[in-house]
């Protein structure tokens, strides 16, 4: 049946489209409730309301961040300019509040690095006041005060570098121990400061009437100390700072009387000293007596030499004097020295005397360089090498490494090298080089891996390091080294030496293994600071107290580059 709608319609939106329920008045052409979709609605006039509402809000938003913006940009360059203006505290506290209101502004890294730059330079501050607050209760003269003041000025830039509070502990550790007058101490408890108190005590008692070798040029050594100190803070290898002390001072409490290092005088000491038990017994070693006592004077020099520059107050001087003058008068008329693996002794005294000669200046050291090259040019092997004896037909790399060291430090002297000793070297390096890293011990064998570094030393003694190829094959090698197979003390001194020679740092695995080396030295009772490991490994020992020496002198080789 047909029923007319009289012209109602009724209209429904849905999902943006618009639909009429219609009914034709004459006829049904489909079901009651058919719906007919029509052409999409042009929106209202309301939406259009909203719209520019909302862009409104959005530009409102915009200038309220870069209101923001500006305001914390402001807030930063108050913070620039409270550092420019030495306020580093309150320049700090205006970061750190920012920080805290503000965490995202510090993902730029610029931002972040001068956070922590001002974090570090107020604690450096801080450590710079106590040692200000030790230096005022000591008795010094006014002259001695100002030379400290000044030194004091001068560190506190290399502290206010420092990376994190381990090395600013290490550093003003240091400096209380070496660089302000007094007990070095400074009220730690750790063993290397037990044991420069100890020395200091011995030394009060045993070198009252000591003069200290003189200085060359202050200016010069004070310039080498502070860039030295922030060498070593460059090198990340700060920490190796205490194992250095107490090396150093063990071997000063075991000196003897007449300058020399042994294990008799180790034995000597320890029977006035009062040790119980003995060093040698603590350390578990059996005594070399005498045998190579030219051996460890000389790397004792050497390693008194290289901590000289942090040491201006001078408490090592006076043995590193006795040590040199032990040398010089032991060296014969023909230039020669006496001793256990004489030529592997004579090439140490002689690099310890050439860089004593380049230290104080001496005339007398440098003549006694000049007699010991002249020794060394009349004992070059036919291959340019040496060996145990003189004019050996084959010559080893060991012993040959030494000589080329001693020709290093007759050089820093500026004493002329005979052009048979400089030549001899690259003969040398023709029969034992077998390419990139691949040294021989003797000529007649195959690559030693133990004495590649050492190889490679004599190679840039001679001038071979210099080709950025060979270069790149050395550091390829020493980067690659497995790091869980830790090397002998021998191979660890060459390899750290040439780490820093070649790339200025020292990279793992090397100064993973250099941090190792401190793990051995002995930390507590009468043998504490001594270092009981085998120079060639467990089944060869050159004595404690040239091991002593030359574990030192390698952590400082890590430290300072000579």
């Amino acid at each position: 049946m047909v029923r007319p709608w009289l012209g109602l319609a009724v209209v429904l939106a849905s999902g943006g489209f618009v639909y009429v329920l219609a009914r034709p008045a004459t006829h049904e052409v489909g079901p009651p409730d058919a719906i007919e979709p029509l052409a999409e609605a042009p929106e209202p006039e309301a939406s259009k309301a909203q719209e520019i509402a909302l862009a409104s809000a959005g530009r409102v938003a915009a200038e309220r961040r870069e209101r923001e913006r500006v305001r914390l940009e402001a807030a930063w360059a108050a913070v620039l300019r409270l550092q420019q203006e030495g306020r580093t505290k309150a320049a700090l506290e205006a970061a750190r509040r920012l920080k805290a209101d503000h965490p995202g502004l510090f993902d730029d890294p610029a931002k972040a690095a001068v956070l922590d730059r001002l974090a570090v330079a107020v604690e450096a501050a801080a450590k710079r006041a106590e040692l200000e607050k030790l230096l005022a209760g000591a008795r010094v003269s006014p002259e001695q005060r100002e030379a400290v003041n000044a030194k004091l000025a001068a560190t506190a830039e290399v502290l206010a570098k420092s990376g994190n509070e381990d090395d600013l502990d290490q550093l003003s550790r240091h400096l209380r121990r070496f660089l302000v007058p007094g007990l070095p101490s400074g009220g730690e408890k750790g063993s290397a400061d037990l044991l420069l108190n100890t020395f200091l005590q011995d030394r009060r008692a045993r070198r009252g009437k000591d003069t200290l070798p003189p200085v060359a040029d202050l200016t010069e050594a004070e310039r080498r100390r502070v860039d030295q100190l922030d060498k070593l803070r460059q090198r990340n290898a700060v920490g190796l700072l205490d194992a250095i002390h107490a090396g150093l001072a063990w071997l000063a409490l075991h000196q003897r009387d007449d300058g020399s290092f042994s294990d008799t005088a180790v034995v000597e000491r320890c029977t006035a000293l009062k040790h119980d038990p003995a060093c040698l017994t603590a350390a578990k070693r059996d005594s070399t007596g005498d045998a190579y006592a030219t051996a460890a004077t000389a790397l004792a020099v050497l390693a008194f030499l290289d901590f000289r520059d942090q040491d201006p107050n001078g408490w090592f001087d006076p043995y590193l004097g006795r040590g040199i003058e032990w040398l010089r008068k032991l060296q014969k008329p023909d230039g020669s020295f006496p001793g256990g693996g004489q030529m592997y002794a004579g090439a140490m005294a002689l690099m310890a005397l050439g860089q004593a000669a380049a230290s104080t200046g001496s005339p007398e050291l440098r003549e006694s360089v000049r007699k010991g090259l002249a020794y060394f040019d009349a004992s070059m092997g036919p291959l340019g090498g040496y060996r145990y004896r003189p004019l050996d037909p084959t010559g080893d790399l060991s012993v040959t490494a030494w000589v080329a060291q001693a020709t290093e430090a007759a050089r820093l002297a500026d004493v002329q090298v005979p052009f048979r000793v400089s030549s001899g070297l690259e003969i040398f390096l023709g029969y034992f080089w077998k390419g990139t890293h691949k040294f021989s011990y003797v000529p007649t064998g195959g690559p030693s891996a133990s004495l590649a570094p050492a190889g490679m030393l004599v190679a840039h003694v001679a001038g071979k390091g210099a080709d950025p190829a060979v270069a790149a094959s050395w550091r390829a090698y020493l980067k690659g080294l497995p790091a869980n197979r830790p090397p002998s003390l021998y191979t660890l001194y060459y390899g750290v030496r040439l780490s820093i020679l070649l790339d200025g740092a020292l990279e793992d695995p090397w100064r993973a293994w250099a941090f190792d080396l401190t793990k051995q030295q002995l930390g507590s009772g009468s043998a504490a600071g001594c270092f009981p490991v085998a120079v060639h490994g467990a089944e060869r020992a050159t004595g404690l107290a040239t091991q002593t020496a030359l574990a030192v002198l390698t952590l400082e080789h890590a430290l300072y580059l000579r």
